[in-house]
């Protein structure tokens, strides 16, 4: 294969030799987690494709250039075809809107913020960790009815005093690390490990059609899907959110959080 419709210059030579390093770097990680390795390498260059421009950049040939590249340096990879490459770029365009979008749905309530703006939210559901519970002691994680994701921590972010501000319904719940009474007008779901979910009544039969659909019996499955249902319900995007891309977002905006 020849090269064309090319232009090399110390950018790219520096950026075919990064690939080179992170490659190597996957090889000797995938002995323990080859397929997850694997698909965060693929993802990540697709991203180095998108977001470095690759082709206004380098020149329309740039895939097929990348390719030659990588299948020169590592000649038993089936990973580096063209037509994979091209796969890794589209892979990357097809979620990274939604992955923008999540930030937008996302937000850290912490101890400077005007909680009096919060305090009218029409929540729809939210989950609450017991402290001492598994994974997130004292967190809680609210969906209101526009489908906007908020979360906050009464060990770690703020006073208990200040979140029943935002959720009044919580001073009616009776929580214990492995039981949970919600008031009436709402439903309670454990999810194990001293991890509770509260659900406005009124979508009781949809959340339970929706487990249904999605065969979840595990209690901590469905902590991991919830949100994501929620959303299913309220005709929002990322229906199939899992509370671990949560996470990750939060992570990226409060760096107190620690799972």
């Amino acid at each position: 294969m020849k090269s064309h419709d090319i232009h090399i210059d110390a950018d790219y030579v520096d950026w075919i030799a990064d690939i080179k390093h992170r490659y190597r770097s996957a090889q000797v990680k995938a002995a323990v987690k080859v397929n997850a390795e694997k698909l965060l390498f693929n993802w990540q260059l697709g991203c180095d494709l998108v977001q470095k421009k690759a082709e206004e950049r380098w020149g329309a040939g740039v895939v097929e250039q990348v390719s030659m590249d990588l299948k020169r340096e590592f000649p038993d990879s089936t990973n580096f075809s063209v037509r994979n490459l091209w796969y890794m770029k589209q892979w990357y365009q097809f979620y990274a809107e939604d992955l923008e979008k999540l930030k937008q749905l996302v937000s850290v309530m912490l101890p400077d913020d005007s909680y009096d703006k919060k305090s009218n939210l029409d929540i729809v559901a939210f989950s609450c960790a017991k402290g001492g519970a598994c994974g997130d002691g004292g967190g809680v994680c609210i969906i209101d009815a526009n489908g906007q994701i908020y979360y906050t921590n009464y060990i770690r972010n703020i006073e208990y005093d200040h979140l029943l501000e935002v959720v009044p319904i919580l001073k009616y719940c009776k929580f214990t690390l492995f039981d949970h009474e919600a008031p009436e007008g709402w439903i309670s779901k454990y999810m194990g490990l001293g991890n509770h979910l509260t659900i406005k009544s009124i979508y009781s039969e949809p959340f339970k059609a929706e487990m249904e659909k999605r065969g979840i019996t595990d209690s901590c499955y469905l902590f991991q899907r919830w949100s994501g249902m929620i959303l299913t319900i309220l005709n929002q995007t990322h229906s199939d959110v899992t509370m671990n891309q949560i996470w990750e977002e939060l992570k990226k905006q409060e760096g107190t959080i620690d799972k």
